[in-house]
């Protein structure tokens, strides 16, 4: 099983890079970093190449084993297909760099229902404002045979997680987990933070 964190996102929203936002203590991109080491044999930080131009980024993350995204703007896809294809007989655990309440009880949950007979393993919901399946495809157990699929999706230009897990689920490749398993403090601790008004709720004070 190895890790990676997928920093390669453009923080547009954020309006500053998401890795390097201070919840707790280091900067966010570290602290996934030793999340995922608590429990994988590697762990990788994925990113853009042109990540490594900034000089706060770079100074923070050159040091760290780095897999950089061989893909364009296809978003998360870029960074797991890239991290598959360095390494295809790996399992990967998956975990984005802005999702600051994910814990040892998150990553416990992901690994005690993993089914290395399915194609991934991640958590799953109803969509707030639909009866539609919401999955966390950014806190997620990829398995190695699911790389073609993902190489067929890319070629086709079919890059959205949602319907890459919708459609293993309809194949029966998934294995699901309720998101009441990922519960800190009576919330969910799959929340991500994307604006500068969502990180506020995780900042310290």
């Amino acid at each position: 099983m190895y890790g990676v964190v997928l920093l390669g996102g453009r923080s547009s929203r954020m309006g500053r890079e998401k890795a390097l936002m201070d919840y707790h203590g280091p900067p966010q991109g570290l602290v996934a970093f030793e999340r995922l080491s608590a429990v994988c044999e590697r762990v990788f930080l994925s990113c853009r190449a042109e990540q490594l131009g900034e000089p706060a980024f770079a100074e923070t993350f050159h040091s760290m084993p780095l897999i950089l995204d061989v893909y364009g703007d296809i978003g998360p896809m870029a960074g797991l297909l890239s991290a598959m294809e360095a390494h295809p007989q790996a399992a990967w655990l998956a975990l984005a760099c802005d999702m600051p309440l994910v814990n040892d009880a998150v990553m416990g949950a992901l690994l005690s229902r993993r089914d290395p007979a399915k194609w991934a393993t991640v958590f799953k919901s109803v969509a707030s404002n639909s009866d539609k399946p919401a999955f966390e495809p950014l806190c997620a157990i990829y398995e190695p045979v699911c790389l073609p699929a993902f190489q067929a999706a890319a070629r086709e230009g079919r890059t959205g997680l949602q319907s890459l897990l919708c459609d293993f689920e309809q194949k029966g490749r998934l294995s699901v987990i309720s998101p009441k398993e990922a519960l800190r403090d009576g919330q969910t601790a799959l929340q991500g933070a994307n604006t500068p008004d969502e990180a506020r709720r995780f900042l310290l004070p």
